[in-house]
């Protein structure tokens, strides 16, 4: 599905309209498949929809999260991003929130992972920069790479991977607070945080 699809077609996303079960915007997807979503979206319940602005991941929407216009208001029961928003600049983050809150219904779920750089910092200062803390899949997962991004992974000819903006604790805590989310939990993860907030009213 893309965003020039006719309009009937970008209906099929409305809760309850074509299935049962809830609709989770997977933003950012990545490759599929890519892992399962987190327990709070248990396949019985929850019909996952993957956007991403790269075809190689074969999305089933095509496009930015900085721009769903292809998503009417309020379609989606819940939004998912892992290590999504900092490869975003910062105003277009504010952006993309703005846009999860649009599509959301209202109670709709979001769930946000993004790098935890006040433990990136702290690693930092304590000298170990270039020290691996974990690996996945692409390799070993160094401070510099939670900072800018995944060096071999940017090498190999996908600069888009770099990272542009970073969250602590509070400052995600406050942003989402300002873009209109209700009260948001933040959680820590191993270098991660893990935010969830709900959209409590219509803006």
């Amino acid at each position: 599905m893309t965003s020039d699809q006719p309009h009937s077609d970008r209906l099929a996303l409305r809760r309850g309209q074509h299935a049962p079960m809830k609709v989770v915007l997977h933003v950012g997807c990545g490759p599929h498949p890519n892992g399962a979503l987190p327990d709070l979206f248990p396949p019985a319940d929850w019909r996952e929809v993957r956007l991403d602005i790269d075809p190689t991941a074969k999305p089933e929407i095509l496009g930015s999260m900085t721009d769903l216009s292809m998503i009417e208001d309020g379609a989606v029961d819940g939004i998912f991003s892992m290590d999504s928003l900092e490869h975003l600049f910062f105003h277009d983050v504010e952006r993309a929130l703005d846009e999860f809150l649009r599509v959301l219904a209202v109670p709709g779920l979001f769930a946000v992972f993004v790098p935890d750089l006040l433990k990136v910092a702290q690693e930092i200062v304590a000298g170990r920069l270039m020290q691996p803390s974990y690996a996945i899949d692409i390799g070993e997962v160094c401070p510099i790479d939670m900072l800018y991004g995944h060096r071999r992974t940017i090498a190999e000819g996908r600069p888009a991977m770099a990272h542009r903006t970073g969250f602590t604790p509070q400052s995600l805590n406050d942003i989402l607070v300002a873009h209109g989310f209700g009260p948001v939990t933040i959680h820590g993860a191993p270098w991660h945080l893990l935010a969830m907030a709900r959209k409590t009213a219509k803006p």
